[in-house]
Parts: C-alpha cells; structure tokens; sequence
C-alpha cells in the first residue's frame, strides 16, 4: 500500500484505510468473525434493491489461517453524516433525507422468518417478540452502566425512562418483524460534497420495529435546527402519523439513555474506559429535554 490509516470510528471492527495505485480501499479485521460475516451476506441483498453500498473485493472467515477475519472493501466517497451535518444547507438535509426513507422503504420489502432484534446471519434473530428485544436492550444498557459503576449517578433516570417505555408494552407486542437497518444515524451514512454516497458497515440488519431507528436519527441532534429539519423531513417522507412520530420520541428517550450507559466502557482502542462526567451531563441535559418533551405533548 502506499498509504494506511487506523479509522477512529466504530466499536466492533479494526477498520484501516489504505491505498493502492490510487485505489482507495477500507481493510475491516476481527478475531470474532461473527461481528463482521454478515456484510457478505447483507450487501448483495442491499445491491440488488439498487441501494449504495460498497462492493466486498475479497474476504476470509477462517480465522485459523490468519487468527483473524477480515474484508477488503472498496471506498466510497464521503465522511459520516455526523461530521457535517451542521454544515449542510436545508435543501441537502432534505435529500438526504429522502435518500434514507428510501432504504427503510427498500428494506421493509425482504422478508423475515418472523423473529426479532439483530441480525448477524442466516440464523435470523433471537428473540420471540418485540417486547423482548426493547428490554433486553434497556437491561443491558444498565449492566453497561453498572459495569463502571456510573449507575449510581442515574438511578433516577432509569426509573423515569422505564416508565415511559412501558407505557408502549401493547404496542410492542402488536410490532410486525420488518426488516431495517438500525444504526443509520450520526455513522454509516455517508456524504460527499453535501450529497449521499452510500451506506457502509453493514454487519447486521435487524428485524422489527423500524421506527426505533428513526428514533436513533431523533434523539442524535434533537435540540439543534439542522437535526430537527433532517428528523422531520425522514419523518415526512415516511409519512409517519402523529402517533408514530411520539413513538418515534419514546425510542429517542430509549437510544439517548442506552447511549448514556456506554460512558467509561471500552469497546475497542477506540474508546477510552473511563467515564467522561462532561459527556455525562450533556447526556443527562438531553434525556431531561425529551421526558420534558415526551411530557407536555402527552
């Protein structure tokens, strides 16, 4: 290669950037292969309902030869969303925009074998039911938060954001399994030039509700005008009802708490392990805004 680059994003892969007679191309590397097999399975899917991903130029699962896994991927243009979505003018928002309702609409049209949360493989999901997947998630942001000891500073937060949530318990259960892609907030998302150039990490697809990941773009920059004319205009594409859009809302308290939790865990050489008490109460302050929200629209 002429040029390689350690990526700073993401928590499940080591992702490099390298280049080769000009050709830019993403090395991703794991010793568990199970958090990263699924591209090879998702992108053609994607592909072929003429949605922009990158192409999988080679891959080895056999984790025996090497002691690791690994992709070589194409790179497309573009940085994540959450880099310049600031600095986007309100038409461009809206493009984009329109650009990811269509992938959820793309989306929902592949079938699923009926079960619900991540999914990794051919093997579908593992749980029975919606209901299932939002408490498993919700107890699980607390083990993370219990595991560096910061629960202790939000014992009330979790009291007030299970409430909310088990407010939607009949919902949850009534909740098809459709498919969607989850984490297409603030990463994965990729823009050049003010304009979408495609979708990237696609390890896991997820079965269920796809207005929890709406509610991901929510909560990601709610209290800033560019976030809220980019969540209300994936909404308007959606064309989401008002009762959706406060379901939205509920998932955006959820994500926002659950994203919470992970302060002072270390994932990866990407995250640090200790607890950033600064990020704690903006985290704090933006949980606050949206029970306040969720309270006077209810």
């Amino acid at each position: 290669p002429s040029s390689i680059e350690r990526m700073k994003t993401g928590i499940c892969n080591e992702v490099f950037a390298f280049k080769v007679e000009g050709e830019s191309y993403i090395l991703r590397m794991n010793n568990d292969i199970s958090q990263m097999r699924g591209s090879s399975l998702f992108t053609p899917k994607l592909a072929a309902l003429d949605i922009q991903v990158p192409r999988i130029i080679a891959d080895e699962y056999n984790i025996e030869k090497e002691g690791y896994g690994y992709q070589i991927q194409e790179r497309l243009p573009g940085t994540d969303l959450g880099n310049v979505i600031q600095d986007l003018a309100e038409d461009q928002l809206k493009k984009i925009a329109k650009e990811i309702a269509s992938i959820f609409k793309k989306l929902s049209t592949l079938p699923t074998d009926g079960s619900y949360g991540l999914v990794l493989d051919e093997n579908g999901a593992k749980f029975s039911s919606w209901k299932e997947w939002v408490y498993d998630d919700l107890d699980s942001a607390e083990r993370h938060a219990r595991s560096t000891g910061f629960i202790s500073e939000i014992r009330d937060l979790i009291e007030q954001v299970r409430a909310v949530v088990q407010e939607y318990e009949e919902y949850f259960f009534s909740v098809p399994s459709t498919t969607y892609y989850g984490d297409i907030a603030g990463k994965n998302v990729l823009i050049e030039k003010g304009t979408f150039t495609g979708l990237v990490d696609l390890d896991a697809l997820a079965y269920g509700d796809p207005l929890e990941a709406v509610g991901r773009i929510y909560t990601s920059w709610h209290g800033t005008e560019y976030g809220k004319i980019y969540s209300d205009a994936v909404m308007d594409e959606l064309e989401l009802t008002k009762e959706q859009r406060d379901i939205v809302r509920m998932y955006a308290l959820f994500h926002r708490f659950a994203w919470m939790c992970e302060n002072g865990v270390a994932f990866n050489a990407n995250t640090s392990g200790i607890i950033d008490a600064e990020e704690a109460t903006k985290d704090r302050e933006k949980i606050q805004k949206l029970l306040e929200e969720i309270e006077r629209d209810s």
